[in-house]
């Protein structure tokens, strides 16, 4: 693992001791630049290392410089996983088309976009879907269990939101579907589990109030680990109006046998099946997404039916032993293209 010292990645290589090497490739200081270049290029030849898989813009320019100065060239893959198209200037299109080997998405939704920007052929790419390690993920617990651990109401149902507060994760489109739902169950209790990013949690609290839930919204705040209070929510809903190329969150209340109301923008659709693991809606429609809820809250029969269906499907296709099977996949595929 190479990346910057204090960064995540490295942070978890180290605690996991795995083997990782701090540089500074995000420096636009030319010695910096320079030393760690050097740096990656004596790693490669003294590890032997055949394939570089990189996760970040400047990663992936290392990667490449590093293969050309190389009499080896080694094997170059960019993996993308950011909502943002790429840039389509000549130097990005030179950079992903002829000196990358492979390019690894998360998502079909992101293909269409990485393919007119760069002017790819659709075999560059690859979609490997993210994964989670379902051991984390225990299901063995109701809802109702759950609450009364967490002391949280034990009368009527919970509606949960989680991420962090920005304009894309529809918090606001939440809080005015609440105000439906609340018409049809009004024992209904409402979470917002997350922290404050570009929207305070005051804003939220008072548009709570001005909708005249303040009684049946509560804000629990950042919360380390979610699945103790995913596993606590009858329907589990992502809101949002925009990003959500990976959307972990809608995989985490499946593993937690949670049934989903999802909006249908980029991957969630692909995440989320309508009608088999929960319910799609257009985003920005708090009616619709009122309806959904009120229809899983009203039947909980088939509710428990896409919890259970989403733990199978998350079993299937999203854990880390399937991503990581289908990524070593690519990398022998593209070491025996080039025998």
């Amino acid at each position: 693992m190479v990346g910057r010292r204090d960064s995540p990645p490295l942070c978890k290589a180290q605690h996991l001791g795995l083997p990782f090497r701090a540089m500074a490739m995000e420096s636009h200081r030319p010695g910096e630049f320079l030393t760690s270049l050097c740096a990656l290029v004596s790693l490669i030849r003294e590890q032997d290392i055949q394939v570089v898989n990189a996760h970040r813009a400047e990663g992936h320019l290392f990667a490449v410089l590093a293969s050309l100065l190389l009499a080896r060239k080694v094997i170059v893959v960019r993996t993308r996983g950011d909502v943002r198209p790429p840039k389509g200037h000549f130097l990005n299109r030179i950079l992903h088309r002829r000196l990358t080997d492979a390019i690894v998405l998360p998502a079909e939704a992101m293909k269409r976009p990485v393919l007119e920007r760069l002017g790819l052929s659709p075999e560059n790419l690859r979609v490997i879907p993210p994964g989670l390690d379902l051991s984390c993920f225990s299901s063995d617990q109701s809802a109702e269990e759950r609450r009364r651990a967490l002391g949280w109401p034990e009368e009527g149902a919970v509606v949960g939101i989680v991420g962090r507060f920005s304009p894309v994760k529809g918090h606001k489109v939440f809080l005015e579907a609440a105000r439906l739902v609340l018409k049809s169950c009004p024992q209904t209790t409402f979470f917002i589990v997350g922290h404050e990013a570009q929207i305070k949690t005051a804003d939220l609290k008072e548009l709570a109030e001005k909708l005249g839930l303040t009684h049946r919204v509560r804000f629990t705040g950042f919360v380390p680990d979610v699945t103790r209070v995913i596993g606590a929510f009858d329907v589990a809903v992502v809101a949002s109006t925009g990003s959500e190329i990976i959307c972990r969150v809608a995989l985490e209340h499946m593993a937690m046998a949670r049934p989903v109301v999802g909006t249908r923008i980029n991957a969630i659709p692909e995440v989320v099946v309508h009608g088999s693991t929960g319910l799609l809606v257009p985003d920005q429609d708090p009616r619709a997404m009122s309806q959904a809820i009120i229809s899983l809250l009203q039947n909980p029969q088939k509710a428990r039916v896409f919890g259970q269906a989403g733990r199978r499907r998350v079993q299937e296709l999203f854990t880390l032993d399937h991503q990581a099977g289908q990524t070593e996949a690519l990398y022998r595929q593209l070491l025996e293209d080039r025998l």
